[in-house]
């Protein structure tokens, strides 16, 4: 038989040296503001309708970093392999410490955005997916799911481990935005040209016939009574 030993523990990681107190806000080369993230504490960055959320513990390094996202206005219904974008697209950006534009950063632990859901896939909820667009036309599916938040109602909300990225909810290619197909028509009696009877005919015709009825009853009573 086999013994496996009970294996080493997993060694905690090393506490980041204290460098002083992190400005709250960071601002790039063209003035734009960012939110901190800090390495033990992580942060989030909040936009109207979309945010930035970044777990402790996310940052591959000890030192603080901003996020930043932000519409980028266009109107997108790309199709990418089964999947029709919609809504305007987000790109979210990241900075070091100095300002500066950090193009590959990749996290240990991924970032969750939030954007808001378009209303062409609120009738498809099962199958809508946020988009991070690769450029020239390839896509990753992120895993994503769909939240109601209370200040901007439905968010479309996906994890995306490396930045800077651009993000763009997406639904299945046939049906965003199209009308409901016309429903067949079931098949029935072919049209003869003629009426279908209304509601009094048929009443006075169930009348008529109870009359006869009865005065045949009759007719048959009095019969009877003079055989005897």
């Amino acid at each position: 038989s086999i013994v496996r030993g009970a294996g080493s523990p997993t060694p905690e990681p090393t506490p980041c040296p204290t460098t002083g107190i992190a400005p709250s806000s960071l601002t790039d080369d063209d003035g734009a503001a960012y939110s901190t993230i800090k390495p033990a504490e992580g942060g989030e960055f909040v936009g109207e309708g979309f945010s930035v959320s970044v777990p402790r513990g996310a940052l591959s390094g000890c030192r603080h970093v901003g996020i930043r996202a932000y519409e980028l206005r266009d109107e997108s219904r790309n199709t990418y392999a089964g999947w029709t974008a919609a809504g305007s697209r987000y790109q979210v950006d990241v900075v070091n410490a100095s300002g500066t534009k950090l193009t590959n950063s990749v996290m240990h632990e991924p970032a969750s955005v939030c954007i808001p859901l378009p209303s062409q896939l609120r009738s498809t909820l099962t199958g809508i997916t946020l988009l991070r667009d690769d450029g020239n036309g390839a896509v990753t599916s992120l895993t994503s799911g769909v939240r109601l938040q209370a200040a901007s109602g439905y968010a479309l909300c996906g994890n995306v481990s490396e930045l800077p990225a651009i993000v763009v909810a997406a639904g299945p290619s046939v049906g965003i935005g199209a009308e409901p197909p016309t429903p067949t028509p079931e098949a029935g009696t072919p049209d003869t040209g003629g009426g279908s009877p209304t509601g009094a005919y048929v009443l006075l015709a169930l009348v008529l016939g109870a009359l006869a009825v009865l005065g045949a009853m009759r007719l048959l009573d009095a019969g009877q009574r003079a055989r005897r």
